[in-house]
């Protein structure tokens, strides 16, 4: 990781909970200038948090399930976020954001969340269980069979959805990639008891 990063993150958390606030009180009173001001400082910060992870991928680019998954998950919160701030300022009241961002599901559920949530799971349960650097590299091996196709899967199941060709397909790709991750879970798992 590049110099700066700890303190880029500890500064902007403060201002991503106060940008997530003040958008969320903006949005429920349907105040649209206070829901943009908040959302504009979230996106903000939001880039100050990114721009070090940015510099680490561009000295070190990704090369494990682990470092893909969670570039993919930040991108498409990039894209949720600067999409909802693109269509909120363009709305005439609140109330119209409900019918526009009914495709940003997929990307904040699939695309960031659950995805980040995989990514940080095949990171850390081979450091948790693994028990050393042989179990380490065991349990990854494991968690990271066919990881280019499951990245692939999901990603192109998302921008599928996003898009809107072919959505029974993007759920399908999207699941398909994100439900392979539990059972191989469960036998990372299974293999470091049998070891213990």
């Amino acid at each position: 990781m590049v110099p700066g990063l700890e303190a880029a993150v500890r500064r902007s958390l403060p201002q991503l909970a106060g940008g997530l606030a003040v958008a969320t009180a903006g949005l429920a009173t349907q105040a649209k200038a206070v829901a943009l001001a908040g959302l504009a400082l979230y996106a903000a910060e939001l880039r100050v948090a990114l721009v070090p992870f940015a510099r680490t991928a561009l000295r070190r680019p990704p090369h494990t399930a682990a470092s893909w998954m969670l570039g993919a998950g930040m991108a498409w919160l990039v894209v949720a976020v600067v999409a909802d701030l693109g269509v909120l300022a363009a709305s005439r009241r609140v109330v119209d954001l409900d019918g526009q961002l009914a495709r940003l599901v997929p990307v904040v559920v699939a695309g960031f969340a659950l995805q980040t949530l995989t990514g940080a799971l095949t990171y850390l349960l081979p450091v948790v269980f693994g028990r050393g650097a042989w179990g380490n590299r065991r349990l990854t091996a494991l968690l990271e069979l066919g990881w280019p196709l499951r990245v692939t899967a999901i990603n192109l199941g998302v921008l599928a959805l996003v898009a809107g060709v072919a959505p029974a397909l993007g759920w399908w790709l999207a699941g398909l990639g994100l439900g392979s991750f539990p059972p191989l879970a469960v036998a990372a798992l299974a293999a470091a008891t049998r070891r213990s």
